[in-house]
């Protein structure tokens, strides 16, 4: 948003609270505030329709674009609102003092030289490779209690072993030295 529209918005907003106690008549601030409106809303409809002129090569995205033709009367308030926080921020901006921090030329370098080293680093050097090598044992039994056999069932044990190493290897290296 350029400043001085965003100037001139506010301006108006200030202008609604201050014209009336000044003698102006409410009608007149009413009427010339919906005037201002529209004006808005005309502007919103010159975009609008210069964006669907330029998706008219996009049918699906003009279709969507147009089936929220109705955000049109809104966009005015939005506009008010938005200035309304931009103007506080430059308000804020004004009432406190800038001060610079900068960075020397050389301090950027090695700034940009570390980061650049950090990444490099998370490139090669991974942390580590896992393999995980998982064995299912099926086994039956049955247990013996004061002399009373249970009956035989069957259990499905799994094993998991993860080997980590620092580098790559092959998985036939690794299935080699377990056979």
């Amino acid at each position: 948003m350029d400043h001085t529209i965003l100037f001139l918005r506010v301006i108006w907003i200030a202008a609604i609270f201050v014209l009336i106690p000044l003698g102006y008549s409410p009608q007149i601030v009413l009427l010339s505030s919906l005037v201002l409106y529209f004006l808005y809303v005309f502007i919103c409809i010159l975009n609008f329709v210069n964006i669907q002129y330029y998706l008219r090569f996009f049918p699906s995205d003009r279709k969507y674009y147009l089936s929220k033709f109705y955000v049109i009367l809104t966009l005015p308030l939005y506009y008010m609102l938005c200035s309304s926080i931009q103007f506080i921020g430059i308000v804020n901006s004004m009432t406190e003092s800038a001060a610079w921090k900068v960075d020397s030329f050389s301090d950027e370098l090695v700034t940009i030289k570390n980061i650049f080293k950090g990444d490099l680093r998370r490139v090669f050097n991974r942390h580590h490779e896992e393999y995980r090598l998982t064995v299912f044992f099926n086994a039956t039994h049955m247990v013996t209690i004061d002399g009373k056999s249970s009956s035989k069932h069957p259990h499905t044990f799994e094993v998991t072993c993860y080997i980590q190493t620092k580098g790559f290897i092959t998985f036939e290296f690794i299935e080699n030295k377990i056979n």
